[in-house]
């Protein structure tokens, strides 16, 4: 009975003994973590290592000023009053270029990084207008709701009337979705095979200067009369590009050769291309 009672006493203080040893490990830990806690705190408050300037390069037409208050908005002040928003290793970069990019549209792209440990360095990609794209019919009169896209047919700001001419313009039907700044007019791909057609055409002797887009896959296309005026192409999806290209390239050579019945280079008010190889057309 003694050995039993010596044995339980044992285990008693031996499970003392493990408790206090736990409890003296989770206090060292505890004063550990603290420590780092407070020196990470210190650390980040150290002023060679916090976001003291911007720097913005690649702007043109786009305000320096505008993309810099963005950016501040996002270093300014401090996380629960305890973490710099400024620390290089505590700002939100991604939030500051997505911001940017959805305030902004004339910027296609941003790239961030930290030079020197306290300088943000923002770099800017702008878009550049390739072509124009209006609301409604080409017949509307002061048709002032036109807009530039850049080569990914991204619409990013209202165009001034003084630039009509300049630029390759289309036309989207007001029953269409409408138009979206910061957004494509249409899917790039079409986009593509237009710009494409348009190129191959003004590359012979076919000079367009515009076109409509219609919702259902038809199209209207304006090119320069050799005399006077402009005429109207119609045709649709229905026929790949490029065989709608050659047909109108081979139909408009053969009326400048005389050689489709008239005497005389014709004015034309429309040509037809929506029934394959067969071309109908009016004269003015």
């Amino acid at each position: 009975m003694k050995i039993g009672r010596l044995r339980t006493l044992r285990s008693t203080k031996s499970i003392e003994k493990g408790r206090k040893a736990l409890i003296a490990n989770v206090s060292y830990a505890s004063i550990a973590l603290l420590v780092l806690t407070i020196l990470v705190i210190a650390i980040s408050w150290l002023p060679f290592i916090r976001i003291q300037s911007i720097k913005v390069d690649g702007i043109e037409d786009v305000s320096e000023e505008s993309i810099k208050s963005i950016a501040n908005t996002f270093i300014s002040g401090n996380y629960g009053y305890i973490l710099p928003r400024s620390s290089i290793f505590l700002y939100t970069k991604s939030e500051i270029k997505e911001t940017i990019l959805k305030d902004i549209s004339k910027i296609k792209d941003v790239e961030i990084d930290i030079d020197s440990l306290t300088e943000l360095n923002i770099t800017i990609t702008e878009r550049h207008p390739d072509v124009m794209v209006c609301e409604g019919f080409r017949e509307d009169e002061n048709n002032d709701t036109c807009y530039y896209a850049d080569t990914d047919g991204i619409v990013y700001e209202k165009a001034p009337i003084l630039t009509d001419g300049v630029y390759y313009k289309y036309f989207v039907t007001s029953n269409s979705k409408g138009i979206t700044v910061g957004e494509p007019f249409i899917d790039l791909e079409r986009f593509n095979q237009l710009q494409d057609f348009v190129s191959g055409l003004n590359s012979s002797k076919v000079v367009s200067t515009g076109m409509l887009i219609s919702e259902d896959g038809s199209y209207e296309l304006y090119i320069n009369n050799i005399k006077e005026g402009t005429a109207v192409v119609y045709f649709d999806d229905r026929t790949p590009f490029d065989k709608t290209m050659s047909n109108l390239i081979t139909f408009w050579n053969n009326a400048l050769d005389k050689k489709i019945g008239t005497t005389t280079i014709s004015n034309f008010e429309y040509i037809n291309l929506r029934f394959g190889n067969n071309v109908f057309y009016l004269t003015k």
